[in-house]
């Protein structure tokens, strides 16, 4: 008589793999943001201006890790509730990089 291996596997924690899979997320995003920030300190104490892409990949890698904090974290954490808006901005010029807007032509309401 055979077994069935699926029989003798251990049940699967989904739960435990999801808050495993959101950690390595999280400390992927932070390495990442850390990282350029690290890299703009570097600049400015060794007398360097940091560039405009410099800082946009920054604000980019923080942007991100706010993101997989509010969006993957803050849901699973009793009595938080995660901010609404936080993916929601998008600098006009990144808009005007994809073609979503032309800078000229956004209505600031003036």
């Amino acid at each position: 008589m055979t077994t069935d291996a699926a029989d003798d596997e251990t049940p699967i924690d989904w739960e435990a793999t999801a808050q495993e899979a959101i950690g390595r997320l999280l400390r992927r995003d932070r390495g990442e943001a850390d990282e350029e920030v690290r890299a703009i300190a570097r600049e400015l104490t060794s007398g360097e201006t940091p560039s405009a892409e410099d800082l946009h990949r920054a604000r980019k890698a923080l942007r991100q890790l706010q993101i997989t904090l509010e969006e993957e974290v803050a849901p699973t954490v009793d009595g938080v509730e995660p901010y609404e808006r936080a993916a929601d901005h998008i600098p006009y010029s990144e808009l005007d990089e994809v073609g979503a807007v032309a800078a000229g032509e956004v209505d600031h309401g003036e």
